[in-house]
């Protein structure tokens, strides 16, 4: 009886590297994913709740997948959130990010009872030592592959959920808060942001859409939204799905 080895070959190529860094099981690799993924979740979700016109993003593919990723543009919205963005990777860098915060409001003046959706990015990181042990090329194709996977169900997870939920008003209003670390030094704010008080109407427990790890960080993308607004285009996927069968 003969035995063939069956090899396992990372998936980390093609379309991944448009898109993502190809070496995601180093610090700084990982470090560069995590950006990206804020950066193509973000856009994805800004894109199909139809936030900003088509002429703020680019388009790119992961291996059929058809991702919107913001670029620099004219519009003041899409400027807006680039610069929180960026204030957000110098947070990831120094490992001070807990969560990325992103919320649709429905009344400029009364925020706090106008909260349409809310949208979390989790981020924690692994202290000295990597969180997991690669020994040899086939693991570490096995981990490329596991985070390949993961990444692919979040961006699909977002696409979906997002699409579930009903329409925006014309006129909506959007934030960014970030919150950090318990060891964030005193002071910190990253380039665009100041300190401000926490809004408790922001809801910290909402669902969780999907998640990515590596072996450095862990990023979970939550969703909190007006439950009245889901539950009307669940009913009419529902009806429509029980048309179709």
């Amino acid at each position: 009886m003969t035995c063939v080895k069956n090899e396992v070959h990372s998936k980390l190529n093609g379309t991944w590297t448009k898109v993502y860094p190809s070496q995601i099981h180093t610090q700084q690799g990982s470090t560069e994913l995590m950006k990206q993924l804020l950066n193509t979740a973000l856009s994805s979700l800004t894109y199909i709740r139809a936030i900003l016109p088509e002429d703020c993003y680019i388009d790119r593919e992961l291996d059929g997948l058809n991702i919107k990723v913001l670029h620099e543009s004219n519009h003041p919205l899409s400027q807006g959130l680039l610069r929180s963005l960026k204030g957000a990777y110098d947070a990831i860098e120094k490992k001070f990010l807990k969560q990325f915060i992103f919320t649709i409001y429905g009344n400029e003046d009364d925020m706090d009872s106008s909260i349409l959706e809310s949208y979390s990015f989790q981020f924690s990181y692994e202290n000295g030592e990597a969180g997991m042990k690669i020994k040899g090329h086939q693991d570490l194709c096995r981990f490329e592959n596991k985070v390949y996977k993961s990444t692919v169900m979040l961006l699909r997870s977002i696409f979906i959920r997002t699409q579930l939920l009903d329409v925006l008003p014309d006129e909506v209003y959007m934030s960014v808060n970030l919150t950090y670390h318990d060891d964030t030094p005193e002071g910190y704010e990253p380039p665009g942001f100041e300190a401000c008080s926490y809004p408790d109407s922001i809801k910290i427990d909402s669902s969780e859409v999907g998640k990515v790890r590596t072996l450095h960080h862990t990023l979970k993308v939550g969703l909190h939204v007006q439950e009245d607004r889901l539950k009307t285009r669940l009913q009419l996927w529902q009806i429509q799905k029980s048309v179709a069968t």
